[in-house]
């Protein structure tokens, strides 16, 4: 292939792309906005993340390293997450 073909090809490429625009949904955050209203696992997600930051902002208030509760509190999410979730759906 020469470098004209390429050239040729990539102008091809572009007029196709700029006359189809863009097949991909544009990606906005608005369209998850309550997603989660009635899941009481996101529920007890969000009061578990709460629970952690305020435990996390008063040990750096008084000088103290952050506990790994946080971290295996995580893991824990990740691992249950999918199982309630398709709890949820069944």
């Amino acid at each position: 292939m020469t470098l004209e073909s390429l050239a040729n090809a990539l102008r091809l490429l572009n007029r196709q792309l700029l006359a189809n625009g863009s097949s991909r949904p544009r990606k906005d955050w608005r369209r998850v906005v309550g997603m989660f209203r009635d899941s009481e696992f996101m529920r007890e997600v969000d009061e578990e993340c709460q629970r952690m930051r305020g435990a996390e902002r008063d040990a750096a208030r008084h000088g103290e390293p952050i506990s790994l509760a946080a971290a295996d509190t995580i893991q824990a999410m990740r691992t249950l997450g999918p199982c309630v979730r398709q709890a949820e759906e069944d």
